[in-house]
């Protein structure tokens, strides 16, 4: 099972002002943001590296545990599914919040993209949006013809 956070934040870059504006606050090389959702019933605990790297808790508010059914791909009765909307839903509002979009999720793709946006005046589309493992992978065509342009 990917992460949610993983899915969520994949194609994002973290904005350090947006950040602490949201309510992050830095610690050495870490930013941390914990917020409770789900009205109260939970708290959420995300930890941001300086290169973008997420990871998250989720705790129940009631016993201090962590929530550990939410990342059990085969907990899937009707409460786990609600606290992982929940969740996912949190983490879409801090992503919007917080983060500038990107069309890949590597800096050196994003390089990439701009030398040919450049050269070839030409935007990625993704061919394979519609599977889960490949959802992120683009393609540069030529405008008139729709092939994939040259590496040179």
């Amino acid at each position: 099972m990917v992460p949610i956070e993983e899915t969520v934040f994949a194609r994002k870059r973290w904005i350090e002002d947006r950040m602490l504006s949201y309510g992050f606050y830095k610690t050495k090389k870490i930013y941390t943001l914990e917020k409770p959702f789900l009205n109260g019933d939970f708290k959420a605990i995300l930890s941001v590296t300086l290169k973008g790297q997420v990871t998250g808790k989720v705790i129940d508010s009631m016993t201090q545990d962590e929530y550990y059914q939410l990342r059990q791909e085969a907990a899937n009765g009707p409460y786990v599914n609600k606290v992982r909307s929940a969740y996912a839903a949190l983490l879409t509002d801090i992503a919007n919040a917080c983060c500038g979009d990107v069309l890949f999720a590597s800096p050196q793709a994003n390089r990439l993209t701009q030398a040919i946006l450049k050269r070839f005046q030409v935007n990625p589309d993704f061919p394979w949006e519609h599977s889960a493992r490949y959802q992120s992978y683009g393609a540069f065509r030529h405008r008139s013809n729709r092939k994939w342009l040259p590496s040179s």
